[in-house]
């Protein structure tokens, strides 16, 4: 099944027959709205999607301690006063993130998953969580609930789930006006190596986790026309905590 639709993706890539960007996110929205529930507690890094909590804890802990070491280098003063996590998800980073900040604004597209975020970060007696809820089709929508000057804007195995490279420059653009001059963002993307691993654009329910992926160089260019100054990749072949592939962390400043 697998090397049929890799296939089809080379041959839909070859002759252009892609899927229109409104229909993309639509089909996105639907679907996390009603995802198989081992997609989601996996995808979304609920702490049930997990053989042990300890993995689930440190996948945040690993993310954050890479972050704190860039942070460092861009001279970035922690404690943060505002942090922003785009996709949240079940809290794997918030639970490291929030504690180093002193408000913490969690991004998502579901109400279940910024409730589960909600409910680990209150196990862990976190009590900065400002859950913030978009629609795909909305993204901009976060603007309105979350107050410019931000300290730190960060984001982990959410954009290979966006349904389109321009997506994602639509993040990049939100998360340029929500941090303040001088702030930091900390993204992870997919890189793409060939025809079988560039952006599907088509599809979405058919291969979730790799909707979207850039070139390394495409995505570091990209930032800069978005008002980014990228200082740094840290680069992740394999990821044996999630057991995929091709992470690409991109350090940059605003």
């Amino acid at each position: 099944m697998k090397r049929c639709r890799t296939g089809i993706d080379g041959f839909r890539h070859l002759v252009r027959w892609y899927e229109p960007e409104d229909k993309l996110a639509r089909d996105a929205q639907a679907y996390w709205d009603e995802p198989p529930a081992s997609k989601r507690d996996l995808y979304a890094h609920w702490k049930s999607g997990f053989e042990d909590a300890s993995t689930w804890q440190a996948i945040g802990r690993e993310n954050f301690d890479t972050f704190r070491t860039f942070a460092r280098s861009t001279q970035l003063a922690m404690p943060m006063k505002t942090t922003v996590e785009w996709g949240v998800g079940g809290g794997a980073n918030a639970l490291h993130f929030a504690g180093a900040a002193e408000q913490f604004y969690g991004v998502d597209i579901t109400q279940p998953t910024l409730d589960e975020c909600a409910r680990q970060l209150t196990a862990a007696g976190v009590t900065n969580f400002n859950p913030v809820r978009i629609q795909v089709t909305e993204p901009e929508s976060a603007l309105s609930a979350i107050p410019a000057g931000c300290d730190a804007f960060v984001s982990f195995y959410v954009f290979e789930l966006f349904p389109s490279p321009a997506y994602g420059v639509r993040i990049l653009k939100i998360a340029n006006q929500l941090l303040r001059p001088g702030g930091m963002a900390y993204i992870q993307i997919k890189y793409t190596t060939n025809l079988a691993t560039r952006s599907r654009r088509w599809g979405y329910r058919f291969g979730v986790a790799n909707m979207t992926t850039y070139r390394l160089d495409e995505f570091w260019e990209t930032a800069k026309d978005c008002g980014f100054t990228p200082h740094a990749i840290h680069l992740m072949p394999k990821q044996p905590l999630v057991h995929d592939e091709r992470y690409a962390y991109f350090a940059m400043t605003k």
